[in-house]
C-alpha cells in the first residue's frame, strides 16, 4: 500500500548544504580566512604608496622615493592592483570615497567607484555611518548622464576562485547614479552577484526608471535601505536577508527578488518577488494597483499590518495580518519585544535555504540578526530582521557550580504570594563538571542534553507564596570533549563553548574504551605533539576513542604535521629527529572527517620511519583526505590498520616508499597512488600497483595492476574487479584473478566522473559488484561507517552494488522514466525497474516523488501506480504547494504527471 506524506516545502537538495547553513546559524561556522590586508585612506592616503599598511609614511620616508609604504587614497586603485587577489581583505579607514573609477564592458557608460574583484572582501575599518562610497550625487534628470558613477561594480568569479563573488562590508553606499534611461544600466550602488554586509544604502538611483536603483542582482546581508533617489529599490533576482527597508517613497523590490527575514517600515513593498519570514510595518505587502502583476508575489511565513492584496499577490498558510499591538518592536534594534508574535514564528527551513550553496567566506558573515546580535536564540528564528534576545538586568551566579539563575538567587527562593517571576537557567562553563539542568524543588529541567547550550525558561507564580529550592544537575559521565584553532589549553573542553585548542590536550580528556568522542571545530591543528609509534604525532587518539571533525564536510578540518628542522639531522624531505606525523591511532580508535598533510617521520628506526599522515595500531581512518605526507621508510600516508571512504592523492615524493603500507584494509576509498601489503582493498578505486605480500584479496575493486615481491608465496586474489589495463598487464606473477568476474580493458576517462563514480548505467562499473562480499568483508569492528560510497552518497542503488569507490546514481534515469518534472529525492537500495519498463518497489523498500506545481496557481498532480497483488490505482492531488509522496513497497510506480490546473472536481480513489 502506499503511504502518502505530505510536506509543506518543496525537496530542499543536498543535506549537506542545508547542514552547513545551520552550522551558521548555530555559531559554529569558522571564520573564513583571507590571506593578505591591503589598505586605502580616502583622506590621507596616496595612490602612489603600495597599500601594505595602514599607517601614514613619515616625510623621511616619503623623501626617500621608490616604493614607499602607505595607504592608497582611492578604492580604484587599490582593488585594481593585480597584487590584490581572491582571497586577500582591502580595508577602508573613515572617510568619503568619492574619486577614481572606471567603466566596464557590461555597462560601459557608467563609472564604477570601485570594481570589487572575485574573491576579495572590501571592509569598513571603522563605523560605517563615517565611511562612505559615494557616487556622483545630484538630483533630477541631470544627475542620469553619460559619465554618472556607480558606487560598487562586482566583477563575476572565473570557475576556479573558491571565494566566489567578493564582499563588501560596513560602508554607507551614497549618491550612486548610472548613464541614462537609453543604455539600460541598472543599479545606483551596486550591480553584480557580490554580497553587501552592514552597510547602507541611501539616495541610490539609476537612469533607466523601473530598473534597480539601489541594487541589482547580488545579495544583501544585514544592511538598511534608508533612502532611494530613483527608480526600484532592487531589481532582477536581488536577495535580501536580515535587513531593514525603511523608504518613505513607494518604490518596490522588483522581479523575482527573494526576500528573507526582513523588516519593512516604510512604504516600500515587493512586487513580482517572494518574501519569506518578512515583517511589514508599513504600508503592506503588495500594492493593489499594479495591474499586470497577476499575483505574482509569493508571501511565506510573512507577517503584514496592512492586507495582502488578492489580485497582485499570494500568501501561504502561515502568513497573517497582525496589529501593531500584536507586534511591539525595540525602535533601534528593531527587535521584537516581550509578547510578540514575531517571536519564535520564523520557519527555520526558509532561513536555511537563503544560504544554499553560499561560499565558506560568504558563509562567514551569516549567523547576526540585523544589529549584529544572534539571529537564532532559544532554538527558534523570529519573523523580521531582529531576533529577540534573552538578556537581563539581574544575573546572580554562584562560581562554584557554573549555573547561572537569571531572576532569582540560587539555593532556596521564596516568592511572595501573588507575585511572579520570570527565571532563566544557562551554565557558565566555569565549574570542572557539565552542568546539565536544573532541579526546582525536586523536578529535573534538562538544558536539552549535554551537547546543548540553550537556556531553559520557566515562570513561577506564587498564588499563596512559596518557598523554591533550586539546584544544579551534571554529567557524571562525561563522553563528549571539545577542541577548536580558536579554544585555550586551560579550558575545561566538556563543551564547544569552552573548547581546548590542541588536539594532545582534548585528547587528555577522553577516556579510553567508554565510548568518547573528541570534537573538533574546523580549522587547522598544527601545534600540540605526543610521543607514540617511536615518533611524534600531533594527536595520539585512545584506545577506543573517536576523534571526529563536527563541521565535515563543508568546512575544513586539518591535522597538520611537520618537517624536521634539526641542523644536520633532517634529510631534504623533511624527515628527521624532530619530524611530526599527523596522528597515531591506537587500536579500536578511529579518526573522522580530517584532512591530513604535512605529515613527516623520524629516520633509521623502521618503526618510528613509517606512515606519515597515520599510523594506525588497529584503528581507522574514516572520511578523511591524505595529502602531502611523506616517510622515511614505507608508507608515506599511511602505515597499518583500516581506511573507510578515505582520498589518497599528492604525496610527497621521498625516501619513503608506497602510500598505504602493512596489513591495511582500504575500503570505499580513492587511492591515487600504490599500496604494498594490503590485506584486503574492498570496493575501492586505485590508480597505480597493488603490491601484495602473502595471502591479500581484492573485491568489487576498480585497479589499474596487482603484483607481487618475488620471495612472495601467495599473492594477491582478485574477485569481482575491474582493470584498466588487459589482463597480461594487470595480473602479476603470483596473483590470480576470478575469469568469470573480474574485467579488464575498462578506461578510467570513459567510465569515472569527477567524483570517481561511474558516468553511466552503461558503464562495466554499474552494479558489477557483489553485494555479499561487501556485506561478508566489511569489518564488523566498523559497522557504523557502513553504507555509503566514498563521496557519502548512497552505497547501493538499484539493488546490487558497483565496483570501485563511486556508486551509479540511478535516480536522474528513473525521474525519466516516471514523466518530465519528476525528481526523486529519497530511493530505497532495492528500488529497480521492470521490462516495461516501470520503477519497482520492493518490500521493505519505499520511494519519494516530487514534483513542482504550475506556476503560483493551484495544480492537479496525477500519480499512477499499482500495489503488488492489486489494481492499477490513480491517485489525484489538487494543490499550490510542490508534490511530494512516498510509497512503501511493494508496488509498481507507472508515471507522476501534472494533469491540469484549478477548475477540476476531483475524484480521490
Amino acid at each position: 500500500m502506499a503511504n502518502a506524506v505530505l510536506r509543506g516545502m518543496p525537496y530542499a537538495g543536498n543535506p549537506h548544504v542545508r547542514k552547513a547553513a545551520v552550522c551558521v546559524l548555530s555559531g559554529i561556522m569558522a571564520a573564513a580566512v583571507f590571506a593578505s590586508d591591503w589598505y586605502v585612506d580616502a583622506d590621507n592616503g596616496n595612490d602612489g604608496w603600495d597599500g601594505t599598511t595602514a599607517a601614514i609614511p613619515s616625510p623621511e620616508v616619503i623623501g626617500q622615493g621608490g616604493t614607499i609604504p602607505g595607504p592608497r587614497k582611492t578604492l580604484h586603485a587599490m582593488m585594481s592592483d593585480e597584487r590584490v587577489q581572491p582571497g586577500d581583505v582591502v580595508k577602508a579607514a573613515e572617510g568619503d570615497y568619492n574619486e577614481g573609477g572606471e567603466v566596464n564592458e557590461e555597462t560601459a557608460q557608467t563609472v564604477n567607484r570601485v570594481q570589487v574583484k572575485a574573491g576579495v572582501k572590501l571592509c569598513a575599518s571603522g563605523a560605517r555611518a563615517a565611511t562612505f562610497i559615494s557616487g556622483s550625487g545630484g538630483t533630477g534628470t541631470e544627475a542620469y548622464t553619460n559619465g554618472a558613477a556607480r558606487c560598487v561594480f562586482f566583477l563575476a568569479p572565473p570557475s576556479e576562485v573558491e571565494y566566489g563573488y567578493g564582499i563588501v562590508k560596513g560602508f554607507t553606499l551614497r549618491d550612486g547614479r548610472t548613464a541614462p534611461s537609453s543604455t539600460k544600466e541598472h543599479g545606483g550602488a551596486s550591480i553584480g552577484g557580490g554580497l553587501l554586509v552592514d552597510c547602507t544604502l541611501e539616495n541610490n538611483g539609476c537612469g533607466e526608471a523601473a530598473r534597480g536603483g539601489t541594487m541589482k542582482g547580488g545579495t544583501a546581508l544585514r544592511c538598511h535601505f534608508s533612502s532611494n533617489a530613483n527608480s526600484y529599490l532592487a531589481f532582477s533576482s536581488s536577495t535580501l536577508i536580515d535587513s531593514l527597508v525603511s523608504v518613505g517613497q513607494l518604490y518596490p523590490l522588483y522581479q523575482k527578488c527573494q526576500v528573507y527575514n526582513c523588516t519593512f517600515d516604510g512604504n516600500a513593498y515587493v512586487r513580482g518577488g517572494d518574501t519569506y519570514n518578512c515583517l511589514f510595518i508599513g504600508t503592506g505587502t503588495s500594492r493593489d494597483n499594479q495591474q499586470y502583476d497577476q499575483r505574482q508575489t509569493h508571501h511565506n511565513n510573512t507577517f503584514s499590518r496592512s492586507n495582502f492584496h488578492a489580485t497582485t499577490c499570494t500568501s501561504n498558510e502561515t502568513c497573517r495580518v497582525v496589529t501593531a499591538e500584536e507586534t511591539p518592536y525595540d525602535a533601534t534594534t528593531f527587535r521584537p519585544v516581550a509578547g510578540s508574535v514575531a517571536i519564535d514564528a520564523g520557519d527555520m527551513s526558509y532561513y536555511v535555504d537563503a544560504t544554499n550553496g553560499w561560499k565558506a567566506a560568504w558563509l562567514a558573515e551569516c549567523g547576526k540578526d540585523y544589529y549584529g546580535k544572534d539571529r537564532v536564540v532559544n532554538g527558534a528564528i523570529d519573523v523580521g530582521c531582529g531576533e529577540a534576545q534573552e538578556e537581563s538586568s539581574l544575573t546572580i551566579s554562584d562560581d562554584s557550580d557554573g549555573l547561572v539563575v537569571t531572576g532569582a538567587a540560587i539555593g532556596t527562593t521564596d516568592i511572595p504570594k501573588g507575585a511572579s517571576i520570570d527565571v532563566t537557567f544557562s551554565r557558565n562553563f566555569t565549574s570542572d563538571r557539565l552542568c546539565t539542568g536544573v532541579e526546582v524543588n525536586g523536578e529535573f529541567h534538562s538544558f536539552g542534553g549535554t551537547t546543548s547550550d540553550v537556556p531553559y525558561a520557566v515562570t513561577f507564580s506564587a498564588t499563596v507564596g512559596g518557598v523554591y529550592n533550586i539546584a544544579a544537575v551534571y554529567e557524571t559521565d562525561q563522553k563528549d570533549w571539545y577542541v577548536s584553532p580558536s579554544g585555550n589549553d586551560s579550558n575545561k573542553g566538556y563543551h564547544k563553548n569552552c573548547p581546548r585548542r590542541t588536539l594532545v590536550k582534548a585528547m587528555e580528556l577522553a577516556t579510553a574504551n567508554a565510548g568518547n568522542v573528541v570534537h573538533a571545530a574546523a580549522g587547522t591543528y598544527n601545534e600540540g605533539e605526543a610521543w607514540a609509534g617511536s615518533s611524534s604525532n600531533r594527536v595520539v587518539v585512545a584506545e577506543g576513542v573517536g576523534l571526529v571533525a563536527d563541521d565535515w564536510p563543508l568546512q575544513e578540518t586539518v591535522i597538520q604535521g611537520a618537517s624536521a628542522t634539526a641542523e644536520g639531522e633532517a634529510d631534504k624531505y623533511g624527515n628527521g629527529t624532530n619530524a611530526v606525523r599527523c596522528a597515531y591511532v591506537s587500536s579500536s580508535g578511529y579518526v573522522r572527517g580530517f584532512k591530513l598533510t604535512g605529515g613527516r617521520t623520524q629516520r633509521g628506526d623502521k618503526t618510528g620511519a613509517r606512515g606519515g599522515g597515520a599510523y594506525l595500531s588497529g584503528g581507522a581512518l574514516v572520511d578523511c583526505e591524505l595529502t602531502g605526507n611523506g616517510c622515511a621508510h614505507r608508507g608515506r600516508a599511511a602505515f597499518g590498520g583500516t581506511y573507510i571512504r578515505c582520498y589518497f592523492h599528492g604525496q610527497k615524493t621521498s625516501v619513503g616508499s608506497y602510500d598505504i603500507y602493512s596489513n591495511s584494509a582500504v575500503i570505499d576509498s580513492f587511492v591515487d597512488g600504490t599500496c604494498y601489503d594490503c590485506s584486503s582493498v574492498l570496493n575501492s578505486t586505485f590508480t597505480d600497483q597493488l603490491r601484495a605480500n602473502g595471502a591479500q584479496r581484492a573485491l568489487n575493486s576498480y585497479l589499474w595492476q596487482v603484483t607481487a615481491p618475488p620471495n612472495s608465496v601467495v599473492g594477491m586474489a582478485c574477485t569481482n574487479c575491474v582493470f584498466t589495463v588487459a589482463a597480461t598487464n594487470a595480473i602479476g606473477t603470483g596473483c590470480t584473478y576470478d575469469e568469470a568476474t573480474c574485467k579488464f580493458s575498462v578506461d578510467r576517462a570513459d567510465n569515472l566522473d569527477e567524483n570517481f563514480r561511474p558516468k553511466a548505467a552503461a558503464s562495466p562499473l554499474v552494479d558489477a559488484g557483489s553485494k555479499e562480499l561487501y556485506d561478508a568483508n566489511f569489518p564488523s569492528k566498523w559497522v557504523q561507517f557502513k553504507g555509503h560510497d566514498f563521496k557519502y552518497g548512497q552505497r547501493i542503488y538499484n539493488a546490487q552494488i558497483d565496483v570501485g569507490c563511486g556508486e551509479y546514481d540511478f535516480r536522474a534515469d528513473f525521474e525519466r522514466l516516471l514523466g518530465r518534472g519528476v525528481v526523486i529525492p529519497v530511493m530505497g537500495p532495492g528500488v529497480t525497474t521492470n521490462s516495461v519498463p516501470n520503477i519497482v518497489v520492493l518490500e521493505g523498500d519505499s520511494i519519494t516523488l516530487s514534483m513542482q506545481p504550475k506556476g503560483s496557481i493551484k495544480t492537479l498532480y496525477r500519480l499512477v501506480y499499482t500495489p503488488d497483488g492489486g489494481s492499477m490505482t490513480t491517485y489525484f492531488e489538487e494543490s499550490e504547494d510542490p508534490f511530494l509522496y512516498t510509497l512503501e513497497g511493494a508496488c509498481t510506480v507507472q508515471s507522476l504527471t501534472k494533469f491540469g490546473c484549478s477548475g477540476f472536481t476531483v475524484v480521490f480513489r
